[in-house]
């Protein structure tokens, strides 16, 4: 499994967030390394049946969205989880597993979100649009 550059945000309060496919490197505004979040676990792994490739076993972050409050989101191929932060340091408060591999995420209220899904595939497309008490 690859470890390849995905995206990056600046965030409100002037960190920087780079991720690459299971890692999130945070840097504070004078680009010193303040924190590295190594997000693949054993066994969070997502499983999908590829056209092209057969049986596909992968673990991916595809986007990192800033929420209220310093609080960050990691939208992934096998859950979210839920930052905030604590000083200089991002603290897991909360994970969400997902049956989707989420691509992209919107906040519209506090606490509501919408969740866009990765693959498309005509048996399981849909927008998930979720409440998370956090």
């Amino acid at each position: 499994m690859g470890n390849k550059f995905v995206d990056f945000i600046e965030l409100k309060n002037n960190d920087i967030v780079i991720w690459t496919s299971n890692v999130i490197l945070i840097y504070n505004k004078k680009y010193n390394l303040i924190q590295r979040i190594d997000e693949i676990e054993c066994g969070n792994l997502c499983q999908r049946e590829d056209s092209d490739y057969g049986h596909i076993t992968y673990y991916d972050i595809n986007s990192i969205y800033e929420m209220k409050k310093e609080k960050l989101v990691s939208c992934n191929s096998y859950e979210l989880k839920f930052y905030e932060k604590n000083k200089d340091k991002y603290n897991l408060i909360s994970t969400e597993k997902m049956e989707i591999d989420v691509q992209f995420i919107f906040e519209i209220k506090p606490n509501v979100l919408i969740l866009i899904q990765k693959h498309y595939d005509e048996s399981y497309w849909m927008i998930w649009k979720e409440m998370i008490n956090i």
